[in-house]
């Protein structure tokens, strides 16, 4: 009943619930009502231009994990600065689990800056889930109309120069939809003769008449 409850006020948007929320969010003594108080307080700082963004920060440093990774999923969806900070941040965190749904969250946002973020955390994070988390973020971006999605499929076309992300970085690639083949395509010029043969063999996979 209390999980039901959460989760209406969250589509709502009850801002007056919040200080609510967050008691049972930070106490109820069942772990998924927990949770479910941490997204519905996302929903509602969506709805309230980023009002729930310093509730949000705060579990996002809880030292439980599931709360923690529940907070940095709910901030994906809410477009401010601060919001983007704490992912930021986020992606530094000793838990590997955390990492990854802070590139996740990063990903959804779709804004230009998260290119690089991304970009550095496949090619620098030491976690496999998190570097795939990463790439599949850029792919999310690529995937987009954006202007920027270009960039996106750039970044995963140089991460397939190492061989390291070489395999996740293909696959990706591999996997883009008819309209975003001639941004892979673009890679083809690259400097590097490993990032060019990455591509060759991403193009080589799709069974679309423009990559052959």
């Amino acid at each position: 009943m209390r999980y039901f409850s959460v989760t209406s006020l969250g589509r709502l948007a009850d801002r007056a619930s919040l200080p609510r929320l967050e008691r049972i969010a930070a106490g109820d003594g069942a772990q998924q009502v927990r949770i479910a108080a941490v997204g519905a307080i996302g929903e509602i700082g969506v709805a309230r231009d980023g009002a729930a963004v310093p509730m949000l920060a705060a579990f996002s440093e809880a030292s439980d994990d599931e709360l923690a990774i529940a907070a940095l999923r709910a901030l994906g969806s809410v477009q401010t600065l601060e919001a983007f900070e704490v992912l930021r941040r986020a992606l530094s965190a000793t838990h590997a689990g955390r990492r990854a749904a802070a590139a996740e969250a990063i990903a959804r946002r779709g804004e230009a800056p998260a290119i690089e973020l991304l970009r550095w955390t496949a090619a620098a994070d030491g976690d496999s889930g998190v570097v795939r988390a990463a790439i599949g973020g850029l792919s999310r971006i690529g995937a987009s109309a954006a202007a920027h999605g270009k960039d996106a499929i750039a970044a995963i076309a140089e991460l397939a120069g190492d061989p390291a992300r070489r395999a996740d970085a293909i696959g990706a690639l591999a996997r883009v939809s008819e309209a975003e083949i001639p941004r892979v395509a673009e890679s083809l010029s690259s400097r590097d003769p490993s990032v060019r043969r990455a591509v060759v063999e991403a193009l080589g996979r799709l069974t679309h008449p423009a990559a052959s």
